[in-house]
Order: C-alpha cells, then sequence, then structure tokens
C-alpha cells in the first residue's frame, strides 16, 4: 500500500500496470481511489463521498478533486 498522503495523483507508482481508477469504499465511506491485484487498498486519491452513486458520477464525469 502506498504511504499516507501519497496518491498515483502525486507521483505513486500504480499497483500494477493497467490499475484503473475506480469506486472504493471503507468504514468512512465511498472515494476513487486504487486497489492491487488481490483487490487491497492501495491509494484514496479523492475525498470521500456519501454514497457509492455519488463517487461513480464524479469518476464517469471526471469532476472530482485529487487529494
Amino acid at each position: 500500500m502506498v504511504m499516507e498522503g501519497e496518491t498515483v495523483h502525486r507521483g505513486a507508482p500504480l499497483p500494477y500496470e493497467g490499475a484503473m481508477l475506480q469506486v472504493c469504499v471503507s468504514p468512512a465511506g465511498f472515494y476513487l481511489g486504487y486497489v492491487d491485484r488481490d483487490g487491497l487498498p492501495w491509494s484514496r486519491e479523492s475525498d470521500y463521498f456519501k454514497t457509492s452513486g455519488a463517487a461513480g458520477r464524479a469518476l464517469a464525469s471526471g469532476e472530482w478533486t485529487p487529494r
């Protein structure tokens, strides 16, 4: 997992070649991020969203702010 505060957006490596930004979930909420090949969290690229739908719309539209 990438160290706290590092994101792919800020230059951290992808977890594997071809990894895609996706909607992820944690106890804190939904976010846009990357997971490794095992499906484990790699990086959180966005702030949290209240719903998966809101996160999905942000991902689809590109209208979200990298953290």
